[in-house]
C-alpha cells in the first residue's frame, strides 16, 4: 500500500515540475535534484568500511591451591583488551555441555567456528625437542616416546619438531604416530648438541603457524636444558625463540628442564679435602644462581603462554598438565571493531569476580601486519 502512494505522489510532483521548473530555473532555484532535469547526477559518497575482528582465545580457572575450577559462568568474567573491558560473545567449555553459552551480540555477524564443531575438536599437541646435552635428551626422548605411544582420547592431533629435523606432522592417525615414535627412540644421539638441523627450525615456524587455523584447545610441550656452544659463533634454538612463536600463535607453552632436579651442595661437599664451607667454590655458586635463573625463565614463559611449569624429576607432568587443562578449558571470544592492522601486540586480561580465583590466559595477541616476530629464528 505505502509503495503505490509513494509512485501516485511521484506522478503528481513530476507533472507539476513540468510547469513549475521553466519558471523557477529562471530564478536560479530548482525543485528537484539536478539529475531530476537532466543534469549530471552528484558524486556519490563511498560507503563506510568497520572491520570486525572475531578475537578468540582459551582460559583455565584456578582456586588458591592450583585446582582447576569448571563451574564459571560468563557474568563473572571481566575480559579486557589493552585496559579496554570488552563484550563476551562466546563464552563456553571446550568439549564439554554447558548452559553458560553466550550468543554473538552483533547483528549481521555470524560466528567464525561452528560452536559444535568446536566443542567435538579433539586437543592439538606440538612437541618440540630442543638441542641438549646428550644426557638430558635421551630422557626427554623417552618421555616424548611414552607420551606418542599412549592411548590419545577423542582423536588428538599430534606433531613433533625436532633438533634432528625428524619431523612428524599434525596428525591424529594412531598408526603413523606409533611408527614414528618408534623411529624417533631408534634415532641415534648427535655427535654434538648443536648439531641443529635447519629442518628443524622450518618445521617449528611451520606447526605454529598451521595452528593458527585450527580449533580445540592447543598446546605447545617444550624440551630444553637451555644448551649453549662455547662458541658464540654458532646459533641454536632457544626457548625464548619458541616463546616468541607461541606468543604470535596464542598458543601456551608447558616447558620442561629435562635436567630434572640436579644435586648441588650449597654448603660443600664432604668430599673435599677439609669437608668445610671454605671449600665451596664459585663454579659451584655459578651453577646454582643459573639454574635458579633457567627455572624462572621457564616458568615466566608458561605463565605469559597461559600454560604451566612443573619442576622436578617427573619429565612426564607437562603432558599429564596439557590433558587437565584441556578438561577444564573454557572458550572465551569477543568482537573488536575497527582493528588496525599494526602488527602489535595487543595486550589480554581475564579477571574473575570470584574471590580466590585466577585465569591461565595467553597474555594478548598480534594484530595482522608486521608483528613483532616474523616467524623466523635469526
Amino acid at each position: 500500500m505505502l509503495s503505490i502512494v509513494a509512485s501516485q505522489w511521484v506522478n503528481n510532483a513530476t507533472r507539476l515540475g513540468f510547469f513549475l521548473a521553466p519558471l523557477l530555473c529562471l530564478s536560479g532555484f530548482s525543485l528537484f535534484p539536478k539529475h531530476v532535469l537532466g543534469a549530471s547526477p552528484p558524486p556519490q559518497e563511498p560507503p563506510i568500511k568497520v572491520e570486525i575482528t572475531l578475537v578468540n582465545f582459551t582460559a583455565v580457572f584456578v582456586d588458591s591451591k592450583g585446582r582447576r575450577v569448571t563451574d564459571i559462568r560468563a557474568d563473572e568474567v571481566i575480559v579486557t583488551d589493552d585496559g579496554e573491558e570488552q563484550k563476551l560473545s562466546i563464552f563456553e567449555p571446550i568439549g564439554r555441555s554447558s548452559d553458560e553459552r553466550v550468543s554473538v551480540s552483533d547483528p549481521g555477524e555470524s560466528e567464525a567456528t561452528n560452536r559444535a564443531d568446536w566443542n567435538a575438536a579433539p586437543q592439538i599437541v606440538l612437541v618440540v625437542l630442543l638441542p641438549m646435552h646428550v644426557e638430558n635428551r635421551h630422557f626427554a626422548v623417552r618421555e616424548a616416546v611414552r607420551y606418542l605411544q599412549a592411548p590419545h582420547h577423542n582423536g588428538a592431533r599430534i606433531a613433533v619438531a625436532d633438533v634432528t629435523g625428524a619431523t612428524l606432522s599434525f596428525t591424529s592417525d594412531s598408526r603413523k604416530i606409533a611408527d614414528y615414535a618408534r623411529s624417533l627412540s631408534k634415532l641415534p644421539m648427535p655427535s654434538t648438541p648443536w648439531a641443529e638441523s635447519s629442518r628443524f627450525r622450518q618445521a617449528a615456524v611451520s606447526f605454529c603457524d598451521s595452528m593458527k587455523t585450527m580449533t580445540g584447545r592447543k598446546s605447545i610441550v617444550l624440551f630444553t636444558d637451555f644448551y649453549k656452544p662455547d662458541n658464540k659463533y654458532i646459533y641454536v634454538t632457544q626457548p625464548w625463540d619458541i616463546y616468541d612463536l607461541a606468543r604470535e600463535t596464542g598458543v601456551p607453552v608447558y616447558p620442561v628442564d629435562s635436567r630434572g632436579v640436579v644435586p648441588v651442595i650449597p654448603g660443600g661437599d664432604a668430599s673435599t679435602s677439609d669437608g668445610s664451607a671454605a671449600a665451596v667454590n664459585a663454579n659451584l655458586l655459578s651453577r646454582l644462581a643459573k639454574l635458579d635463573e633457567d627455572q624462572n625463565a621457564l616458568a615466566y614463559i608458561a605463565s605469559e603462554t597461559g600454560g604451566t611449569y612443573v619442576g622436578g624429576n617427573d619429565l612426564s607432568s607437562p603432558f599429564d598438565e596439557v590433558d587437565r587443562d584441556a578438561a577444564a578449558s573454557y572458550e572465551l571470544a569477543y568482537y573488536k571493531h575497527a582493528l588496525r592492522r599494526d602488527g602489535k601486540f595487543h595486550q589480554i586480561k581475564v579477571t574473575v569476580k570470584r574471590p580466590g580465583l585466577h585465569v591461565r590466559v595467553a597474555g594478548g595477541y598480534f594484530a595482522e601486519g608486521n608483528p613483532g616476530t616474523d616467524g623466523t629464528f635469526p
